[in-house]
């Protein structure tokens, strides 16, 4: 995992003593983006506008209890690791949330050794899909690169043969501006030839050329692209 990226981590707990355990005792502001919800309705608020990797949730909270905190996040989709809480005791309450989705559960009071083991666990896979993805987009980005490096080479072929076996100077200029625009991705492109008697470059002709620079066909150019 790049050191500039950190994983994002939300609590959801009505206690803020277990909200500044997690964030100051176990979860380093080096390594964990760490996000606090003192609610049920407050942490769905935050997943919707800024998803986590992983989720910290006391099951025992008051108005939007942990169970129905589980049931909403099922109904947009979440599918990261979730970790409950609860006392213990109420083992039963934490296989319920496992039906719902919960990935592992820890027993309060909570303890900095076991909350960090139970995070570590919980990203080792959120990780391995992220690296899975990114060099996914490297090898696409690869096979671009690739695919239009063999065509422009293939271009180049073709103008080479072009200036062997081509006699029409017009269809030669015109392969090589088709040529030029598809290398440069351009917009339009000028051919300049250079005029030995007068040593000035002459607008021979374009592609994809505006009426003022079409008007200017067969003149000296010596502007500074020039």
């Amino acid at each position: 995992m790049p050191t500039s990226q950190r994983d994002k981590v939300l609590i959801v707990d009505d206690d803020p003593a277990v909200r500044s355990l997690l964030r100051e005792q176990v979860l380093d502001a080096g390594r964990f983006e760490v996000f606090e919800a003192q609610d049920g309705p407050e942490g769905l608020t935050h997943i919707k506008a800024n998803p986590p990797d992983l989720i910290v949730l006391d099951l025992v909270m008051p108005g939007l209890s942990g169970t129905d905190f589980l049931v909403a996040l099922n109904a947009q989709g979440y599918s990261g690791p979730i970790i409950v809480a609860t006392k213990r005791g109420n083992e039963a309450m934490a296989i319920d949330a496992f039906r719902l989705g919960a990935t592992d559960y820890l027993t309060k009071p909570l303890r900095e050794a076991e909350v960090l083991r139970a995070i570590e666990h919980g990203l080792s896979e959120v990780r391995l899909r992220r690296e899975r993805r990114d060099l996914m987009d490297q090898l696409q980005q690869s096979n671009k690169q690739l695919e239009r490096r063999v065509k422009e080479l293939t271009t180049l072929s073709s103008i080479g043969k072009s200036v062997t076996t081509v006699f029409d100077l017009q269809q030669l200029f015109t392969q090589v501006l088709e040529a030029a625009i598809f290398m440069t991705e351009a917009d339009h492109a000028t051919l300049l030839l250079h005029d030995e008697q007068s040593n000035q470059l002459i607008l021979r002709t374009g592609k994809n050329l505006t009426l003022v620079m079409q008007e200017r066909l067969g003149e000296a150019i010596s502007d500074d692209i020039a």
